[in-house]
């Protein structure tokens, strides 16, 4: 009996995963196929000849392809993410820096950013990811050629960090005891360091208004209460207070500039970790926004200008356009300073209730710029009973060395994700002209030209093969 070779392998591959195959020669050249199950023997077939077929395997890279740099961790996350999911973001996050890692972990948020807001080149790998609702990390490294998916996988810390050799830090809670920063009377406190000026109360509804209201993003799941304790548990102050990378120490009604700084600092921290972290001037919004020293501002103020033009780094870094922290209102802003000030623009939501704020602050780990008497600063998350934030007082002020106090009521408020479009392309696209003949290109043709190549490469290869 002559049975054609496609159909034999039909068959083994039909028993391979159940039952046993096993071809035997005859003395007289024919070969027949047996299969075994449950003790029991069953004759397949016989045939003039067998083929050995092993695995496919895929080429080589060139020489020319192989990675030059150790490249970055991408993880694309949906607005709301499960306990575990949220977990292995931070913990991925926090062994990277604790080691110093050169290889940067951005994480991006698949919400829409308003239409005014350019998409930078990393946000298309969202099309790469099957399942929208679930966590999924992307290592790309860079070659001499093109920037390549070395490994991709669920939101895993386990997974993820051994990809790229680091180990775990294990967090451990420290006892925290909120009473002598409880409700701090802030007028009382230090009256002549506040600043944050009351919205008529015709504008106030009208001002919140002006952002989207984080619960109306796609996809975005507030927490509700019956959760909070669990993630609490996970999520202790004195975990996430390491997220805050620098306590800055105002020493005129400037808040409300240092409040808003603070937040982009937090958010831009939350996108690409330690490596990625810079020092952002809240003089640099308030001499825009407030009429004197000690006038005050206003916050909705404060999130046009970060969501329209942006804010500046602090003098120091090697920016074009730079400005002093606390210093300086009397000084104009460097000429040209928006070229800068777009760097660090913001997607700017509103958030007023609580199950909202919680998701925002515990999981998201973004904050939300508040007034609370007459003065402004930033909610972050929540400690089991009350609602804690970060102050602009300097870190003789506050709990855990970085001007941290606790408010047993919940407030509205201003939400920035920093877009970082240019910086982050940076990262993303430095070493794709090192080959190249002639003058090198600038940081943003190099970011078009990444996303080009991805899309490219998707198109060639397709969504399975990656």
């Amino acid at each position: 009996m002559r049975w054609i070779l496609t159909t034999a392998l039909a068959i083994a591959c039909s028993f391979a995963n159940a039952d046993d195959l096993m071809i035997f020669k005859l003395q007289g050249g024919a070969n027949v196929a047996v299969k075994t199950s449950g003790g029991s023997m069953e004759l397949v077939g016989v045939f003039d000849s067998v083929t050995i077929m092993e695995p496919s395997t895929p080429p080589t890279p060139p020489v020319n392809d192989q990675p030059t740099g150790p490249g970055q961790l991408i993880c694309v996350r949906p607005w709301s993410c499960t306990l575990d999911e949220s977990d292995a973001d931070l913990t991925i996050r926090e062994s990277l820096d604790a080691v110093k890692s050169p290889i940067p972990y951005i994480r991006l948020l698949p919400g829409t950013p308003d239409e005014r807001m350019q998409v930078h080149a990393a946000e298309r790998y969202r099309a790469l990811v099957v399942d929208k609702t679930k966590g999924w990390v992307f290592q790309v490294v860079p070659t001499k050629t093109t920037p390549r998916i070395l490994r991709q996988g669920p939101l895993d810390d386990d997974a993820v960090l051994g990809w790229v050799g680091v180990p775990k830090v294990v967090f451990a809670a420290g006892p925290v005891n909120e009473a002598p920063w409880l409700d701090v009377d802030f007028a009382q406190q230090q009256g002549q360091l506040l600043g944050a000026l009351e919205l008529p109360a015709a504008l106030k509804a009208q001002a919140i208004a002006a952002a989207a209201n984080v619960r109306t993003l796609p996809g975005f799941q507030p927490i509700p209460k019956s959760e909070w304790a669990a993630w609490v548990a996970r999520f202790p102050v004195t975990r996430l207070a390491k997220s805050i990378r620098n306590t800055t120490e105002q020493t005129m009604g400037s808040c409300v500039g240092h409040a808003c700084a603070n937040g982009i600092e937090l958010g831009e921290y939350m996108l690409a970790g330690d490596l990625f972290f810079r020092r952002i001037s809240g003089m640099s919004m308030y001499v825009r926004i407030g009429r004197s020293p000690n006038s005050g501002a206003y916050i909705p103020d404060a999130a046009e200008e970060i969501f329209g033009r942006g804010i500046l780094p602090v003098v120091g870094q090697g920016y074009p356009h730079e400005f002093s922290q606390d210093t300086g209102f009397s000084n104009k802003l460097p000429t040209g300073w928006e070229a800068t000030g777009r760097k660090w623009k913001a997607v700017v939501y509103s958030v007023d209730d609580e199950e909202a704020g919680f998701r925002v602050g515990m999981d998201l780990r973004l904050n939300r710029q508040i007034g609370r008497s007459s003065h402004s600063i930033n909610a972050v998350g929540y400690t089991g009973k009350n609602w804690w934030y970060e102050n602009s007082w300097g870190d003789d002020w506050g709990d855990l060395g970085k001007s941290i106090g606790y408010d047993s009521r919940f407030y509205s408020g201003y939400v920035y994700q920093p877009v970082l479009r240019d910086e982050i392309a940076v990262l993303m696209a430095r070493e794709l002209p090192a080959m190249q003949a002639g003058p090198r290109p600038s940081w943003s043709d190099e970011a078009e030209r990444f996303g080009e190549t991805i899309e490219d490469i998707k198109a060639q290869a397709g969504v399975n093969d990656w």
